[in-house]
């Protein structure tokens, strides 16, 4: 193989390389880089709207923006709180109507999801005490996101001492879109609240990067390693 063969597989293999490595999802933990990387909220859903407690659990409620929430089965929560006051106002985040959510019990049944028609690239809202368990460590809930029936991701939310309020986004990169979110049991349950949702379509700016990955520094420097040795053979 020559010099010029060897660069070019190199150079091929290192850009294919590149693109597989790089993650479908970004995470994000602060609300003010969330909206900058997507360039601001195409919609939402606050649940301000409701003027009553209304029950998801084991069923699906419309909401704002195209949005579905829902539960895959009952196990006695997934409801929307509008004093809120379950478990005495505890749960709530700012004071106005929010979604409780719950996985399941002893038994992986009650998933709790949010279905988006159409699709988007961008997911963000307020949790209080998700993954907040009293024994430290135990992680409790994963989030998976979703396009139709391909699943992009599975993400581990850190475990964060119990009642902690906190933002979790999500961007799709590469041309992905997310159709659902489902919290998904790990161990034996998680009960969390929702609110302050914001999301972002097609046509807002996902991050991306230009730093390329460890695996393609790597392939590129055994391919210039190669381009050293042919030259070396050359002059022999």
């Amino acid at each position: 193989m020559t010099a010029r063969n060897v660069l070019l597989s190199a150079l091929v293999a290192g850009c294919l390389l590149s693109g597989a490595a790089q993650a479908a999802i970004v995470e994000y933990t602060d609300r003010a880089a969330w909206l900058a990387a997507i360039g601001g909220a195409t919609g939402g859903e606050n649940f301000n709207g409701f003027v009553a407690d209304t029950s998801f659990d084991g069923g699906a409620l419309a909401l704002a923006s195209g949005m579905t929430i829902g539960s895959v089965a009952p196990v006695g929560e997934n409801f929307i709180d509008v004093a809120p006051q379950f478990a005495g106002g505890v749960y709530s985040i700012d004071g106005s109507p929010l979604a409780v959510l719950r996985t399941g019990h002893s038994a992986p049944g009650g998933i709790p999801y949010i279905s988006f028609a159409p699709a988007i690239i961008a997911f963000g809202a307020d949790f209080f005490s998700i993954n907040n368990e009293l024994e430290s460590g135990l992680e409790q809930t994963e989030v998976q996101l979703l396009d139709g029936a391909t699943l992009l991701a599975t993400l581990d939310v850190p475990v964060a001492p119990i009642l902690e309020q906190r933002f979790l986004g999500f961007v799709a990169t590469a041309g992905e879109t997310i159709t659902g979110i489902r919290f998904l049991y790990v161990q034996d349950t998680d009960l969390f609240s929702l609110d302050n949702i914001e999301i972002g379509r097609a046509g807002t700016q996902p991050p991306h990067s230009d730093v390329p990955e460890p695996g393609t520094l790597a392939l590129l420097g055994l391919g210039l390693a190669g381009i050293g040795f042919q030259l070396r053979r050359r002059r022999r």
